[in-house]
């Protein structure tokens, strides 16, 4: 996700829902999904309730208008037999030198397989031993490994082991960049990484600086058709974090990147629509080495069959 750099005076909806703990993945998957920026949650110790949010610039529709909105997804999907329960929505303006605050309060710190701790700037939480430590300022929208279709394409990535030599990594859709940055920490290269989208562009540049990677990483503004469809160039990892139409139309592209014996890892998948990224890679020489399903997310680990 792109960061939303914000001006004084732009104005900034906080768009929080309370739900039990049980929903709070499915909350966070509808969210996400209606608002196109990765939510936050906040839960306190000892609660019975989660309060997730996104945080949203210059929205243009009313309090109203978003709250119908909302309940309008939930019903439906209530209707497919993934209740939530009881929630109430609330949508404030948030001064925007605010923001920040309140996600400090809501960017928890994660560890990956014993091999990485990702944390925000004001966190004092110490690596323990052979752990690297990834440092993301959240900014306003983007990825900070607590989704489930990052966490598991993080999971991936610490838990490869490069056969000979060093493993390189090619991160399609790097948003933040922590894919790459938590790769450079573990010392793939090269490492190159792109997006279409300019501000997360920026936004990853920023956090490879932060966490003094930037001569290890090769982050650029680029999209998916400018990746060869014949490219002699072959990575140890490819990541790509898309939603499914984009993974199948541009399939052929995504797999000649991987090299032999490498591992393609495919994410930002919907449940329901996994089969079918699933069987487009298989029919392409690929074999589904693992998978992770959480609530509405499916996430896949595939090498050449």
């Amino acid at each position: 996700m792109a960061t939303q750099q914000l001006e004084p005076k732009d104005s900034v909806r906080q768009i929080a829902v309370t739900s039990g703990l049980e929903a709070e993945e499915t909350i966070s998957a509808l969210l996400e999904t209606l608002f196109e920026t990765t939510p936050s949650t906040a839960i306190k110790e000892g609660a019975s309730e989660a309060v997730t949010s996104v945080f949203i610039p210059n929205h243009p529709d009313s309090a109203p208008s978003i709250k119908r909105r909302i309940k309008e997804q939930l019903d439906d999907l209530d209707r497919y037999g993934v209740g939530v329960g009881q929630v109430s929505i609330r949508v404030r303006k948030i001064r925007p030198q605010d923001w920040r605050e309140s996600w400090k309060r809501h960017f928890r710190s994660i560890e990956i397989n014993h091999r990485l701790l990702i944390k925000p700037p004001w966190s004092r939480k110490k690596a323990k031993a052979n752990q690297q430590t990834v440092i993301l300022d959240p900014g306003m929208s983007f990825g900070t490994g607590n989704h489930p279709t990052t966490l598991f394409c993080l999971k991936q990535v610490a838990a490869f082991e490069a056969s000979e030599g060093t493993a390189s990594l090619l991160d399609i859709g790097t948003g933040s960049g922590i894919l790459a940055i938590a790769a450079a920490k573990l010392g793939f290269s090269p490492i190159d990484a792109f997006d279409n989208d300019a501000d997360a562009v920026s936004s990853s540049i920023e956090n490879a600086a932060r966490n003094d990677v930037s001569q290890s990483l090769n982050l650029y503004q680029g999209s998916l058709e400018d990746l060869p469809k014949r490219s002699t160039k072959k990575y140890s990892v490819v990541c790509a974090n898309l939603t499914h139409d984009l993974l199948k139309a541009h399939a052929k592209r995504i797999t000649n990147q991987v090299e032999k014996n490498g591992l393609l890892c495919l994410a930002g998948i919907l449940r329901e629509q996994f089969e079918a990224v699933s069987s487009c890679y298989q029919k392409l020489g690929f074999r589904l080495i693992d998978s992770e399903a959480l609530n509405e997310w499916k996430s896949g680990a595939f090498r050449r069959a």
